[in-house]
């Protein structure tokens, strides 16, 4: 832009896929990177770096491990969420609030909800602004009294990951 590099984070949704690379990427209108690469056609090329790791995640390193996300912040929860998952040994709790302005701006709610299905220590709590009929889960804002409702108390064997829009 305007002859400047354009730089965005973006964290992979897939992993221990050798030669592969999956993103999720959304399109925002006044967003210049995210514009960009929902333009590129086959062929075209995009200049990336990393992986850039920011947090080891160690099987059952914590009693209770808790998401707080909105919109493209679940790309990272997904990681450690999936971590866990992989390992039949892991016993660490997952709590994860994911706040979206409507049902449709979920984000691989199918592959969320999967994961929840596929164990009793995986509880998810959809949080929407604007609810269409039928929308079973939180309503408005995310605030206090939800958080305090649905993760886990603080303490030392508690960790929170938050990673959305403030």
């Amino acid at each position: 832009e305007d002859g400047k590099d354009v730089i965005r984070p973006y964290t992979p949704i897939n992993h221990n896929e050798p030669g592969e690379l999956h993103l999720l990427v959304k399109t925002y209108p006044r967003g210049l990177m995210s514009k960009h690469i929902h333009q590129l056609k086959v062929g075209d090329q995009l200049e990336i770096k990393g992986p850039l790791p920011k947090f080891d995640y160690h099987a059952n390193q914590k009693k209770d491990v808790a998401f707080v996300v909105g919109g493209t912040g679940i790309t990272p929860c997904l990681q450690v969420l999936e971590a866990i998952l992989e390992n039949p040994q892991d016993k660490t709790n997952v709590s994860i609030v994911f706040a979206n302005t409507s049902t449709a701006d979920i984000l691989l709610k199918d592959r969320i909800d999967a994961a929840a299905a596929s164990r009793k220590n995986v509880k998810v709590t959809y949080v929407i602004d604007k609810p269409e009929p039928g929308f079973h889960g939180e309503t408005g804002y995310l605030n206090a009294e939800m958080l305090k409702k649905y993760l886990p108390k603080p303490s030392k064997d508690t960790m929170v990951f938050a990673c959305g829009p403030p």
